[in-house]
Formats: structure tokens, C-alpha cells, sequence
């Protein structure tokens, strides 16, 4: 799917499934902005009522869309604020007072350009950035975390699973991913050069070459390539998988 039609399509879908189990007690909105950025803006994406989806754009310019779903008579309708603020572009779900009731959700995609920085923030809605050239850093508390960069990442999770593709070998800063309850999957690039360093009460497993240098009932430290590059990866009470390309 070209990428410049990815937000259209993730709200048109979203939208006919809405409206496969409307009724006259919900409404479902929808919300677009398109500017462009310098490459060294940040971009803050902070969504508390629902999930967040990244994809690439094309060079200097960001797409947002937003599905809005809302009760039809309640008077208090979410908006999505975008602020611009010495080098961030800031992206933020609000209500202007509390909602009522339970049928209330908002979904936000964004088309973000190679480069600038990341930082994406949810309450119980999942994380999902596939396709990425760009550092990220990304928070849930209660929903899962899926990425794809060959930027480096700092990645927290609160109840939910962490699923990873670091595409890159040189990182400005070391990777560091936790979660405090969930698993962690790590897919690394066939000439990766990492030590990893795992805190695990789980399993751990390895499902590529490397080398393990040390193995404890609560976690490891695995050399893959020269091992000259630092990488973290911590669970509370899930398990780690390295796995092979």
C-alpha cells in the first residue's frame, strides 16, 4: 500500500467497521493535518484514550489523521491539538471535560518523515510504528508496543508485550526496552553487532546464532557479531526471545 494513502485507509476501515455495529447512541469523527518539518523537529504523539499507528511519509512532510468515536447527545466532544513549540510538534487527544459514559475512543495515524525524532505516549491503547528511520521513544501503560526502525529506541511497558525490530548497527544512544510485566521479542539484523544485557524471571531464548556469555536464574548477557555496541532489555516477570532473521 503507497504510504501516502495509509492514514486514509487505516480511518476508512476503522470507520466502515464502526459502522457495521452503529447505533444511534455513537458517532464516529474523523480528523486530518498535513505540514511540513525540518529534520531536526521532534514530534510527541500523546494519546490517553486510544492507539497510535506510524508509518513513514514522504521527506519533510507529516500526515495526521484521527478516528474520533464518541455518545451522539453527549456535549462534550475530544478534539486532537497540534502545537508547534521550538522544534517539536506536539500531538495531543483532549477532552475539554470529563465524557460520559464508556463510548469513547480516539485512534490516531501519523505519517512521519525519515529522521526526526520520536516520542509517543499511550494510557491502555497499543503502540504500532512499522517501517521507520528514526530514533524513538515510545510508552504505554497498558497496551502492547510494536516497532520497526533502524533508529535506536527507548521503549516502556506497563502490562503489555514489547515486539522489536532494530534494523540498524550503530545507535547514538543504547537501546533500552522494558516492560514491567510482559514479554519481550527482539529481532536484530543478520550482522548485528550487540552485546545484550537481560533481565528475565522468564524464559529466555535465542533463536539465532550468538554467544551466550553468561546465564543466571534471572538473566543472561548474549554477545552477538563484536558485541561492541550496548543493548538492554528488562522484564518484571515475563521472558526475552532473541530471534534470528
Amino acid at each position: 500500500m503507497p504510504r501516502a494513502f495509509f492514514c486514509l485507509f487505516l480511518i476508512s476501515s476503522l470507520t466502515l467497521e464502526g459502522q457495521q455495529a452503529a447505533s444511534p447512541d455513537w458517532t464516529i469523527d474523523t480528523f486530518r493535518w498535513t505540514g511540513l518539518l525540518a529534520p531536526s523537529t521532534r514530534i510527541e504523539v500523546r494519546n490517553l484514550y486510544g492507539d497510535v499507528r506510524l508509518r513513514e511519509a514522504d521527506a519533510g512532510e507529516v500526515v495526521i489523521s484521527a478516528m474520533i468515536q464518541r455518545r451522539t447527545k453527549d456535549p462534550v466532544k475530544p478534539e486532537v491539538k497540534i502545537g508547534r513549540h521550538r522544534g517539536r510538534l506536539t500531538i495531543e487527544a483532549v477532552y475539554p471535560a470529563a465524557p460520559h459514559g464508556d463510548l469513547h475512543r480516539v485512534d490516531i495515524a501519523v505519517l512521519v518523515p525519515h529522521g526526526v525524532r520520536l516520542a509517543v505516549r499511550t494510557q491502555d491503547g497499543m503502540i504500532e510504528c512499522r517501517g521507520l528511520e528514526n530514533d524513538v521513544e515510545l510508552e504505554s501503560e497498558g497496551g502492547a508496543i510494536t516497532f520497526s526502525t533502524t533508529g535506536t529506541a527507548r521503549v516502556s511497558a506497563g502490562r503489555g508485550n514489547i515486539m522489536a525490530d532494530l534494523r540498524g548497527r550503530h545507535w547514538g544512544k543504547a537501546p533500552r526496552l522494558a516492560t514491567r510485566e510482559g514479554d519481550i521479542t527482539l529481532r536484530l539484523p543478520a550482522n548485528a553487532d550487540a552485546r545484550v544485557r537481560i533481565r528475565a524471571p522468564g524464559e529466555i531464548s535465542v533463536r539465532r546464532p550468538a554467544h551466550v556469555e553468561r546465564r543466571t536464574s534471572r538473566g543472561a548477557v548474549v554477545t552477538l557479531g563484536p558485541g561492541s555496541r550496548s543493548l538492554s532489555l528488562t522484564t518484571g516477570r515475563g521472558g526475552v526471545t532473541l530471534v534470528a532473521p
